[in-house]
């Protein structure tokens, strides 16, 4: 793994002690409420039917003159950690959480991933998509358990991703305590450089620049800090409309009320 985590990670995830990829607090939390919970120290999870445990290992607190801000090194990152299951599962899962898309065991996208272990009988398909079907029931993704319950086949899952993140624009400190805090001239916008980063490349460019961010770093929210950014020549009034583009993914329809 890099010195530092690509894309703004703050987590990483273990699955089977082995696999550790970078993650980001935020989409697990507000797409899911029991990895929610665990995120925010409110307890582990075991399925003992299943055997499948999610754990988070938060790593050494910092020192008391270490800088404000997002982990800057792998040492100092959280690990999620999932046992009891294959990594490819997991993958599709998270593939779900981030895009709202489903792939199918056989995407040809997953040959790559799938092709050895199908090949030397470590995963079976029938056993993926089974290892899927009770992942998603332990998580309590029930839109996920219902697209996979299909007799003949998967169904495409109803569209959440917007909601969620909806939710959590409207409500900032309902799942995850933002990161990032937008200054206008007329009010504060609290929300997260994860979703701000993804949508624009304009905040992408700045949350990428550690220089640019190193002095806007302040000690407060949730032990990280929160970034303030200056767009005090901006007012609620029309930023609103970019913001929830962004935020929420929010289109047509909310444009129509420009006019009204």
């Amino acid at each position: 793994m890099q010195d530092r985590l690509s894309h703004g990670a703050d987590l990483v995830l273990r699955i089977q002690s082995s696999t550790e990829l970078p993650v980001h607090r935020i989409m697990l939390s507000a797409r899911c409420a029991i990895l929610a919970r665990v995120l925010d120290g409110l307890g582990s999870l075991h399925d003992r039917e299943s055997g499948i445990s999610v754990k988070l290992h938060s790593p050494p607190a910092r020192g008391s003159g270490a800088r404000p801000g997002p982990p800057r090194t792998p040492a100092e990152t959280p690990r999620l950690a999932i046992t009891g299951v294959h990594a490819f599962p997991v993958l599709v899962l998270l593939h779900y959480l981030y895009t709202d898309t489903l792939l199918a065991v056989g995407d040809p996208r997953l040959a790559r991933l799938t092709a050895d272990a199908f090949a030397d009988g470590r995963l079976q398909p029938t056993q993926a998509l089974r290892e899927l079907q009770t992942l998603s029931r332990v998580l309590h993704l029930e839109a996920l358990v219902d697209a996979l319950g299909g007799a003949v086949a998967q169904r495409v899952p109803p569209p959440l991703l917007n909601a969620h993140f909806r939710a959590i624009f409207d409500v900032p400190m309902s799942v995850s305590s933002p990161d990032v805090v937008l200054r206008l001239a007329d009010r504060d916008v609290w929300t997260h450089s994860l979703v701000l980063r993804a949508r624009s490349p304009f905040f992408e460019s700045f949350f990428s620049d550690e220089e640019w961010t190193r002095d806007r770093w302040k000690e407060e929210g949730d032990g990280h800090g929160l970034l303030h950014v200056d767009l005090c020549h901006l007012e609620w009034r029309s930023m609103q409309y970019v913001l929830r583009f962004m935020c929420c993914g929010e289109e047509a329809e909310m444009f129509e009320q420009l006019g009204m």
